[in-house]
């Protein structure tokens, strides 16, 4: 993540690759999109609430007796 808020001002995301293994193959990804598309703000009220949801959710998928 510093790289990219270091890289925020230049807009240059062209270099960014990242490279994931699978059990069925080995993919290589590339950023393409512009500064805009960085989504931040992990601090802020809405994310709380949709990450509480997210944990409630998966809580209620796999211990439905609670």
């Amino acid at each position: 993540m510093q790289l990219i808020y270091l890289n925020l001002s230049s807009g240059n995301f062209a270099d960014y690759y990242v490279t994931m293994a699978a059990s069925d193959g080995t993919y290589t990804l590339k950023f393409t999109g512009t500064p805009a598309d960085i989504k931040v703000g992990y601090g802020t009220e809405e994310w709380g609430k949709h990450f509480a949801k997210y944990l409630e959710d998966r809580i209620h998928k796999y211990t439905p007796e609670l």
